[in-house]
């Protein structure tokens, strides 16, 4: 099932020991049989050994397939080439229901546990091009998938 695609930019900078992620937007998630179009906000969760789970999200994007984010976190990270290895960027797409839970549509894993291709390349890139935004087309995944 196409559960659609998450536009993200990444930034890292080890001398400020920041990992900067912006949500840029999504395309082609799924519209409800019933309730129609979704209201879309994803959930960023940084995951660093010995760091725990450090987590922000954006702003819910009311009845649209496509919504536009183009919001940014900042988040504090090691540096220790070891904790880079394995970080985990988890980003969470959530459909906002106001009377129920809110139901998930799908997550991109980026770094370390990288469900897809798209998510090992764009935190090799990242790590390598210090200081330069790297931006990457991902593909949302159901997370009942994954490992």
């Amino acid at each position: 099932q196409d559960l659609g695609h998450l536009h993200v930019m990444l930034t890292y900078e080890p001398r400020g020991e920041r990992l900067t992620v912006m949500v840029v937007e999504a395309t082609g998630l799924p519209q409800h049989n019933i309730t129609g179009p979704p209201d879309p906000y994803v959930r960023v969760e940084v995951i660093q050994t010995g760091r725990g789970v450090d987590r922000k999200q954006t702003r819910t994007r009311k009845n649209t397939t496509h919504p536009v984010f183009k919001e940014t976190f900042t988040f504090t990270i090691s540096t220790h080439p070891e904790d880079l290895r394995y970080t985990t960027l988890k980003l969470t797409v959530f459909d906002h229901d106001r009377i129920r839970n809110d139901d998930v549509i799908g997550e991109v894993r980026i770094g370390y546990g990288a469900t897809e291709e798209s998510g090992s390349e764009h935190w090799t890139r990242v790590t390598r091009d210090l200081e330069r935004e790297t931006s990457r087309w991902h593909y949302i995944i159901d997370p009942t998938n994954t490992v």
